[in-house]
């Protein structure tokens, strides 16, 4: 056995989605799906360190509505508002559990132009 010595392992799995729908002009329905698993294994001087697994996840559904398309403008550059409501995951488990999910309340702005495309959003948990 060497002092100090470590080995980890991790596994990550990961999946995301997304679906939009037309509501008129300019406007549209949109919904969201977003999930990640990690599990971490290990050893440390030689002792195995219990598992744990991190498992985060989103599920949102809302409506957006695009400015630029009922001002009548056709430029290069769009900004679009969002906003939805869905529920969230953040749950560790192993030795010590721990959880913080809860509906989740998200509100976005989205500028895009022909190099790329910029998204902000705030989103709130409530436990």
């Amino acid at each position: 056995m060497v002092p100090g010595r470590q080995s980890r392992r991790d596994f990550v799995l990961s999946a995301n989605a997304a679906k939009y729908w037309p509501l008129g002009q300019a406007s549209t329905a949109w919904g969201r799906f977003a999930a990640s698993t990690n599990r971490l294994t290990g050893t440390s001087n030689g002792v195995a360190f219990p598992a744990a697994r991190l498992s985060l996840g989103d599920f949102l559904a809302g409506v957006a509505h695009d400015f630029n398309r009922e001002l009548g403008e056709s430029g290069q550059s769009r900004w679009r508002v969002e906003a939805g409501l869905g529920y969230h995951l953040d749950r560790i488990s192993g030795r010590e559990a721990s959880s913080r999910s809860g509906a989740e309340a998200e509100l976005g702005v989205v500028y895009r132009n022909r190099f790329g495309l910029l998204h902000v959003s705030v989103s709130y948990v409530g436990h």
